[in-house]
């Protein structure tokens, strides 16, 4: 009796390895929070079908690119033979079909590392590979980009972002 492969969705595509223990970037079009990091398996396609590998790390380079640390990918050489290739994850009731738009956060409180609130999302600029929060403080408008260096935490939930903003990008 064959086995059935589990329900999938694309996730993106593998653009190139990342250091040199193996790791791996991938750029997708789905915009994701926490959800990703309850993944356990993703699938590359290798020969045109999907081949499971166990997840040893993921965690968000940009709002739109993923570095991934999969078992038995050990070496940038290894790494690099997958560039091009497409990356399945099982679909899950919270990770959506459509493409995601980052205007769900317009309205969202900006809150900084001190915890204090620096303004709302007054909308968000949507450039590819580089999505922009726009935001006041201090009677100026301040743009900040929507990527992990910088967002600290998005809680859906209480509609807030946490921010680490460069020192002195409130004061421009």
């Amino acid at each position: 009796m064959k086995k059935s492969l589990p329900e999938l969705t694309v996730l993106g595509e593998i653009t190139r390895s990342h250091g040199v223990h193996g790791e791996l970037v991938a750029i997708t079009d789905k915009p994701m929070g926490d959800e990703l990091s309850e993944v356990r398996f993703l699938f590359i396609e290798l020969q045109g079908k999907p081949v499971p590998f166990s997840v040893e790390n993921i965690r968000w380079q940009s709002a739109n690119a993923i570095i991934l640390k999969l078992e038995f990918i050990d070496s940038e050489p290894q790494a690099r033979s997958y560039k091009g290739h497409k990356i399945w994850v099982e679909k899950m009731q919270n990770i959506s079909e459509e493409v995601d738009s980052f205007q769900k956060y317009v309205g969202y409180s900006i809150i900084n590392e001190e915890g204090l609130n620096s303004g709302n999302v007054e909308s968000v600029m949507d450039i590819p590979g580089n999505p922009l929060l726009v935001t006041s403080m201090n009677g100026k408008e301040i743009l900040i980009p929507l990527e992990a260096s910088y967002i600290i935490n998005i809680d859906a939930e209480t509609k807030t972002i946490k921010v680490k903003l460069p020192e002195g990008l409130a004061d421009l």
